[in-house]
């Protein structure tokens, strides 16, 4: 019978680690902005066009609680080359591996979090990668390329 609780104590604790994943919303593509500010994404998309800042072209994405409570959140973004100049969060952000991997400080969150960036002359293209952390847990890993702007 020991047994028998101890397995059920185990398998509960370690279901609870994993508990409220499925409470987030994850989206990553082209934003926009609503009447409020808040960015949203508009398009869902992997494929990004390097398009400078000033052509005033956003992309990123969103996180949101479903039950609209309070979170933690920071992503970890993967480069293929170094970035030429370093704006916006990445002036903050750690970087790591000589350039091509970034970490955002740990903020928190009412409910939903959105991540807009930009991109500048010089930054590179080619395959990217953005893990997701809500709560100190990876919540998703999201895969991209920037492409040549058309």
């Amino acid at each position: 019978m020991k047994k028998l609780v101890l397995i059920l104590v185990i398998i509960f604790t370690y279901s609870l680690s994993f508990a409220g994943t499925e409470d987030f919303i994850v989206k990553f593509g082209k934003l926009q902005k609503d009447s409020s500010g808040r960015c949203f994404v508009s398009s869902e998309t992997t494929q990004i066009p390097l398009l400078l800042k000033d052509s005033g072209f956003r992309f990123g994405f969103t996180v949101e609680n479903k039950k609209g409570n309070q979170f933690t959140g920071y992503y970890i973004d993967y480069l293929p080359i170094p970035p030429e100049t370093l704006t916006g969060d990445y002036k903050y952000n750690k970087p790591e591996d000589g350039g091509k991997k970034y970490i955002s400080n740990k903020r928190t969150y009412n409910a939903y979090w959105w991540n807009d960036w930009w991109s500048d002359e010089g930054d590179p293209l080619g395959e990217c990668k953005v893990e997701i952390y809500v709560n100190d847990e990876l919540l998703k890993v999201i895969k991209y390329t920037m492409i040549p702007a058309e």
